[in-house]
């Protein structure tokens, strides 16, 4: 074979066509900030991640966020680096739940 694409599987070409196509960042232009209230998007939860409430657990990079939900009782909280297409920001963040639920003031 000489080169050029008839030297690549097919297969191989239509996985680096897939990988182009795929959003790899934020739409929202505003990145993710850390403590800010998240939400997974519906085509990326597991069952039972619409019941939780998630946080950015850093500040967005390159097109990835570290996310959690808080787990009481536990000493460290597990989270998770995802990519940001597959988060939303919603109302709130981590402030706004300490002045709810009374932790510090407004």
């Amino acid at each position: 074979m000489s080169g050029g694409s008839e030297s690549f599987p097919k297969i191989v070409l239509a996985q680096a066509a897939y990988a182009y196509e795929t959003p790899r960042m934020n739409t929202e232009h505003t990145p993710l900030k850390n403590g800010e209230r998240i939400r997974i998007k519906p085509e990326w939860q597991d069952p039972g991640d619409d019941k939780r409430e998630w946080f950015a657990y850093d500040d967005e990079h390159m097109g990835r966020v570290g996310i959690f939900t808080p787990m009481p009782g536990m000493v460290f909280q597990p989270w998770q680096c995802v990519s940001s297409y597959m988060v939303e920001r919603v109302d709130g963040g981590l402030r706004d739940v300490a002045i709810e639920l009374g932790l510090c003031a407004s």
